[in-house]
């Protein structure tokens, strides 16, 4: 089986070749890219592989290189190759990439690296081969694993390398449980309320995942490229559960009248349970760690961007404090009739509030990641953050 480059001015039909593909790589490419775009060009190839056969080849290389691939992700690997060879369009990486899921985005970047791309050629793919042409989609997440690009020339259109989603956090803590609420005292008796229960603490909030190594490489360069390699933030904690409410006092015992006097007067009301403690708010949760990111470029086309951020995951916030159990009420005197009065009797006292949960306060944040930027064997070191706009020379003067 052969596979077939075309640079000319003629821009033979080919399968798999689009005008978008045809346009960039003898338009836009040929304007910024100083290097030559014979590697750009040699990209283009053709492949008569059925769909079975290339469903067939593919799972025979998954099972020969040991790459680890679902079956869901097989079958969106086979099912964008069919689509494009139906079409009659190129196959790039971003195809593929741009139609998975975040978590299953490195294996499918292995996945199409290591097998995709020999078996449209025809040719027998070395995982040790540097690729010609990477085209990088527009979002790549590493969720946080190493990893590392490298080919002849990269193209970035917009393309965003992040280790998380935008947005994303660690787990918070578990709220705690609140206290039980106390039990009221007997009516007509007296009782005592009894006390509410204390709230228990929250869970502290979950650690964020520290972003791990990023490694770009190429002879060439082109195009927008921003890579986010920051540590994810911490969880927040868990709110402290509420203190339980103490149990009202019970009634006294009422009066007995007899015929000619009281017999018995009225009782004094029982005392109202105190309420319980909130539970103390979880500590917030510490930032992860920014990564390190390399990126090592021999030329880089005039107009590029490249933009960098390894900054450490901020902290989680404290948990807020569980409110405290209100107190009990006191009991009544019991009831006076007949020749009985109150007697000077009163009624039980309320109990005690309790006292609120405490706030443990946030974790704290991720330590910020390295950058090392090489082009053209010149080396620019940042922390946090590199930012630039490549005007004539792409070097770091």
């Amino acid at each position: 089986m052969r596979s077939h480059y075309s640079c000319s001015n003629e821009h033979p039909r080919m399968p798999y070749e689009s005008n978008r593909f045809r346009n960039s790589c003898f338009g836009v490419f040929s304007v910024l890219l100083m290097a030559p775009i014979s590697n750009i060009c040699a990209a283009q190839g053709r492949s008569d592989v059925p769909v079975e056969e290339f469903r067939s080849r593919l799972e025979q290389c998954i099972e020969q290189n040991r790459i680890d691939a679902s079956s869901n992700l097989q079958q969106v690997f086979v099912s964008v190759y069919g689509a494009a060879r139906s079409q009659g369009r190129i196959l790039t990486l971003a195809d593929f990439v741009s139609t998975l899921r975040p978590n299953d985005q490195l294996n499918g970047l292995e996945l199409y690296n290591r097998c995709v791309v020999g078996i449209v050629r025809g040719t027998t793919n070395n995982p040790q081969d540097v690729p010609e042409v990477l085209e990088l989609p527009a979002i790549l997440e590493t969720s946080g694993q190493p990893i590392r690009l490298r080919a002849r020339t990269i193209i970035a259109n917009n393309s965003e390398v992040r280790a998380f989603p935008a947005g994303a956090r660690a787990p918070s803590g578990t709220p705690g449980q609140n206290g039980v609420n106390g039990s009221n005292g007997a009516h007509g008796a007296g009782g005592d309320g009894t006390s509410g229960g204390a709230g228990t603490p929250g869970e502290p909030g979950h650690r964020g995942v520290s972003a791990a190594t990023i490694q770009i490489e190429a002879e060439n360069f082109v195009g927008r490229l921003r890579i986010v390699n920051s540590g994810q933030p911490g969880g927040a904690g868990g709110p402290g559960g509420a203190g339980g409410n103490g149990g009202a006092g019970g009634q006294g015992r009422a009066a007995v009248s007899g015929i000619f006097d009281c017999s018995s007067g009225p009782g004094t009301g029982g005392g109202g349970g105190n309420g319980g403690s909130g539970g103390d708010g979880g500590r917030g949760g510490d930032g992860g760690n920014g990564g390190q990111v390399t990126l090592r470029f021999q030329t880089v086309a005039p107009g590029s961007t490249i933009s960098v951020l390894t900054l450490g995951g901020l902290a989680g916030s404290g948990g807020p404090p569980g409110p405290a159990g209100s107190p009990g009420s006191g009991g009544a005197v019991g009831s006076s009739g007949g020749r009985c009065g109150s007697g000077g009797r009163t009624g039980g006292a309320a109990g005690a509030p309790g006292a609120p949960g405490r706030n443990l306060g946030p974790g704290q944040p991720g330590l910020d990641g390295q950058i090392e930027i090489i082009i053209e064997d010149r080396t620019s070191l940042a922390t946090r953050e590199f930012s630039r706009t490549f005007e004539r020379r792409a070097t770091n003067d």
